[in-house]
């Protein structure tokens, strides 16, 4: 459903003579249309219509239309032929077989045909074309009957027409328009509109007057014929932002404040980071959208490409979709990006970070080849951002501007005064431009350009407005447009912006509402939950009305953002990827009073996104939860599902999962206190993906704090105490402690078998870590001593079939292979994995895992070659199984590089460790165990391979790095010594042992 359909029409009367051009010109413009516009044919041939008798031509008409309702599309209607006026707006297309001098049944009486198929379709708006003679009463006949009849009065109709009670000449009006189509113009905005080809119409068509008729408030942006070419260099061509850069440049003033503070910004190009602070409605975004498009500023010093990539940061905004943003743009417009990101992506070369902004934007831009220019960056709103996704943000532009392999960048920042975010100690020290909204004068005069009352009326109105309120700006001038002068100097004067969003809200109600009263109430409320930009999917703005007890097709969603104008702002107006949300911040709480008024509060509009996003499929739904889900469930108070979806949303990248927690944490925290157990869900998730990531201490921090937390409100007997202790000790045992992971594994053990009983699964579990953990700390004897006591019980208790009886049985041969029975540890391990297939089936990862324990344990008792084999064997099932970056696949690789140098393939395994470690980086982040135990193994095959120097390097780092992770009395810090020292002696004296 939707779309956007075309019938273009070239039509030679014969009792008219032929003019030459109607034919050939229609099928250059459908031609266009559809390889540029996105427009598809409305016939069932694809292609114009040419040359139609009258019948044709009437038929064809109509049944475009009834084809658009079916499909709920926009339609395009275009006529390049003989027009005949014969007066009081009556105005005929002429077919190929019409008279001289037409009726209705002997032509195409256009906008009396119109007017009825607009009674009988609704579409997602009309667009007419016509070019043709005598078409002035065309334009007053529309006027007459399209605008005074209250139903259609809601409707979107763009029409332009060739010339008024004149001739048109040569078919200048279509070619002048394939012009523009090909060349684009400079000074508009992302997509050309009907209403942009009458300056280039004037101007190339002397002889020939055209006109425009737009029925829609303020114009539809949706609307559009086909994308503006003068802008493709522009950073944000394409993307949904350039629609909200539209709207900031529609219509613009441009102040000597403005161009004063545009000037400081370019003139101080060699500071790495500017930082433009000013408040609500300043001109911040104006000043970043001039800076993407300057040709908007007579006599510009620079050009579009000056900005290479540009994002504007919302509530809906977070680290992945920052980084994809800038990324996305990047790759588009600088020279050697895309390959360089390629490469990344692929996990080549020697990737130093998982983080995914690093990944996607840091690392390629550090790989570039220096240039001549330095590659400017915008990032505008970082005010707009969630807590958490706003402390990654900074984290991220301090990266940009400090790092020493980024010297080519230069970042310029955009950030609301008031909030702090400025006089962070980030921020200390850069380049500070201050910005001062406009003055009275200067929006009086913007708004006064509109009608007939003068500066001086409108100075004293918003005099009024801005003496309550300065939030707005240039967005308020263009909202006082937007209201009659009374009603407008009235809000102003009752109660500053907040009365004049309410009023601007009033003016769609009425005999012309674009949609019941209530209804429209419903899509307020859900655009104001959503926030400011456009950052929800139509779609999704449909879906959850419907969960409010409101049906709006996708065409009535429109209407309603139509009527509403400059209270909403439109990414990708008019396709299936449209983006929707309120065009300011500020208008946000008004718009909840207005629509709680009507009857719908602002819980029940996040209640409503929150259902349709659980019930709901689609790309464009689930990336909008991954951004905002969260915050909808919270403020409608299902915690539990914000929960579940941040779950949900983890990925295999440790980094990810770490930055996704850490970015919510602090909105779970303001919405439900750091006790809350939902909250204390998420504090638990984070410090485990702190582990995961290597930071261990910090994992040990944040698992005492929360234990702290969790005793304090449920006892020292609760389960969840019990599942946060047994973190805090393996965190504690992973950071160096394996004894004091013994010791409190037994404190808990003890517990454990008090407050739940011996035979409680979460005691077996406790056991199993315990056992475990006795294993690590040298005494394997002993790990095996327990795991045959747990064995023996959980057959009791579970049962042979049981996964954790199986798991048991395995962790029991693997501490018996390592306490010196390897025979023994075999049969066990060959029998286990066979009771696995038999119950969990040969695809299950235990199954898996069990087989990659057998390997080992064969290759340990000298059957090198068998356990390359099973390992080669294993490597060819993984990745199809449990995907190329579990973790399981990633160990199966390391084992196999490590058999295969055993074997006597030196180089096989420096290089499978190679690319091992390129991928431990990517997925589990630099300061992993695993990621640093990967870079010792390469280290040390790197030096039995020869590559001494190579060996001490990689040895050399590595010991830094574990030095700045757990100190200097972790073993794995003096094992990394010893190594070091190793291969130093061997440096010096390559012929010693």
């Amino acid at each position: 459903m939707g779309g956007r359909l075309a019938l273009v029409v070239g039509s030679e009367c014969k009792a008219l003579g032929e003019l030459g051009f109607p034919l050939q010109l229609a099928t250059d413009l459908h031609s266009r249309l559809t390889t540029l516009g996105d427009w598809t044919s409305a016939r069932p041939d694809d292609g114009p219509l040419l040359n139609p008798t009258t019948r044709e031509l009437v038929a064809e008409v109509k049944a475009a239309f009834a084809l658009a309702a079916r499909r709920q599309a926009a339609l395009l209607i275009s006529f390049v032929g003989h027009g005949v006026a014969t007066g009081s707006g009556n105005f005929f297309l002429l077919a190929h077989d019409s008279p001289q001098h037409p009726e209705s049944d002997t032509a195409l009486h256009v906008i009396q045909v119109i007017s009825e198929q607009l009674d009988r379709h609704a579409l997602d708006g009309l667009i007419v074309l016509i070019d043709a003679c005598e078409t002035q009463e065309s334009l007053s006949g529309a006027a007459r009957h399209l605008t005074d009849r209250i139903e259609l009065a809601a409707r979107r109709i763009e029409l332009l027409i060739a010339t008024g009670s004149d001739a048109a000449y040569g078919g200048c009006f279509t070619r002048t328009t394939l012009a523009v189509f090909d060349q684009g113009l400079p000074l508009r905005g992302e997509n050309l509109m009907p209403v942009d080809l009458l300056d280039p119409l004037e101007v190339e068509c002397t002889r020939q007057v055209p006109g425009h008729l737009g029925i829609a408030h303020g114009g539809d942006p949706g609307l559009w014929l086909v994308p503006n070419a003068a802008r493709r260099d522009d950073a944000v061509w394409g993307r949904p932002t350039a629609g909200f850069v539209d709207q900031l440049t529609s219509s613009l003033l441009i102040t000597e404040t403005l161009r004063q503070r545009l000037a400081e910004v370019l003139n101080d190009n060699s500071s790495r980071l500017r930082v433009v602070v000013g408040p609500a409605g300043s001109g911040k975004s104006t000043l970043m959208s001039l800076l993407i498009r300057p040709n908007l500023l007579a006599r510009a010093r620079f050009t579009s490409e000056y900005i290479a990539a540009a994002a504007f940061v919302s509530s809906a905004s977070s680290i992945e979709s920052l980084a994809r943003e800038l990324s996305d743009q990047l790759c588009r417009r600088v020279d050697g990006f895309a390959p360089i990101a390629t490469a990344v992506a692929d996990a080549g070369g020697d990737v130093s970070t998982a983080e995914l902004f690093d990944l996607l934007v840091l690392t390629p831009l550090a790989r570039l080849e220096s240039t001549w220019e330095p590659i400017n960056l915008v990032v505008d709103g970082i005010d707009q951002a969630e807590s958490g996704v706003r402390k990654l943000i900074v984290s991220a532009v301090v990266d940009l501007a400090s790092r020493s392999d980024l010297t080519h960048v230069r970042v310029i920042v955009g950030i609301r005064s008031g909030t702090g975010i400025d006089e962070l100690a980030a921020f200390a020290g850069v380049h500070r431009i201050e910005l001062s909204p406009p003055t009275v004068g200067e929006l009086a005069r913007a708004v006064a350009s509109r009608g007939p009352t003068s500066d001086s009326e409108w100075e004293q109105c918003v005099g009024q407005l801005l003496r309550q309120s300065e939030a707005g700006g240039w967005l308020l001038a263009r909202l006082l447009t937007e209201i009659t002068d009374a009603r407008a100097c009235k809000a102003a004067a009752d109660g500053g912006l907040n009365a004049l969003v309410k009023e601007r809200i009033r003016c769609v109600f009425g005999t012309a509402a674009p949609a019941p009263i209530d209804s429209v109430a419903a899509a307020l409320a859900v655009l104001a939950a959503a926030g400011s930009g456009p950052i929800m999917p139509i779609e999704l703005l449909r879906d959850a009305v419907v969960v409010l007890g409101h049906h709006l097709s996708i065409r009535e969603v429109r209407d309603v953002v139509v009527a509403l104008g400059a209270l909403i702002s439109r990414g990708n107006s008019g396709t299936r990827q449209e983006m929707l949300g309120m065009a300011h911040q500020d208008f946000v709480s008004p718009t909840q009073d207005e629509a709680t008024r009507i009857g719908v509060s602002v819980v029940e509009a996040h209640h409503a996104i929150s259902t349709a996003i659980l019930s709901v499929d689609g790309d464009r739904t689930a990336e909008y939860a991954r951004a905002a889900g969260v915050r909808h469930h919270l403020a409608y108070g299902d915690s539990a599902a914000a929960v579940q979806l941040l779950a949900a949303s983890e990925t295999v990248r440790a980094a990810d999962n770490r930055d996704l927690w850490a970015a919510w944490l602090p909105l779970f925290v303001e919405t439900l206190g750091s006790v809350h157990p939902d909250c204390r869900t998420a504090q638990f998730h984070l410090a485990h993906w702190l582990g995961e990531t290597g930071e261990l201490n910090a994992a040990v921090t944040s698992f005492e704090r929360l234990l702290h937390d969790c005793v304090s409100v449920n006892g020292p007997d609760d389960v969840e105490v019990f599942l946060i202790r047994g973190s805090l000790a393996h965190w504690r045992g992973s950071s160096g402690d394996p004894r004091g992971a013994v010791r409190e594994f037994e404190c808990l053990l003890a517990d454990c078998v008090r407050v739940l009983g011996p035979d409680h699964p979460d005691t077996l579990d406790v056991r199993d870590d315990l056992a475990d953990w006795r294993g690590e700390s040298g005494d394997a004897i002993a790990a095996v001593a327990e795991y045959e006591q747990l064995l023996a019980d959980s057959l009791r208790v579970l049962g042979p079939d049981d996964l954790d009886t199986l798991a048991t049985r395995r962790n029991l041969s693997y501490w018996r292979g390592a306490s010196g029975d390897r025979a023994g540890a075999i049969q066990g391990l060959e029998l286990a994995l066979a009771d696995c297939v038999r119950v969990l089936g040969a695809d299950a990862t235990l199954t898996l895992n069990t087989r990659q324990n057998l390997a080992n344990l064969r290759a340990h008792e000298g059957h090198l070659e068998e356990a390359v084999r099973e390992f080669e064997s294993l490597l060819s099932d993984l990745p199809r199984l449990i995907g190329p970056d579990h973790l399981d696949t990633l160990a199966a690789r390391g084992n196999l590089a490590a058999w295969r140098g055993a074997g006597g393939d030196l180089a096989g395994a420096v290089s499978g460790y190679k690319e091992l470690l390129a991928d431990r980086l990517r997925i589990q982040g630099p300061d992993h165990p695993d990621t640093l135990r990967a870079r010792h193994n390469l280290a040390s095959w790197r030096g039995l391979n020869g590559d001494v120097a190579g060996a001490v390097v990689g040895f050399a780092e590595l010991l830094a790095d574990r030095l700045r992770l757990v100190g200097p009395d972790h073993p794995d810090v003096i094992a990394t010594e010893e190594q070091l020292a190793h291969w130093k002696a061997k440096q010096v004296s390559p012929s010693s042992d």
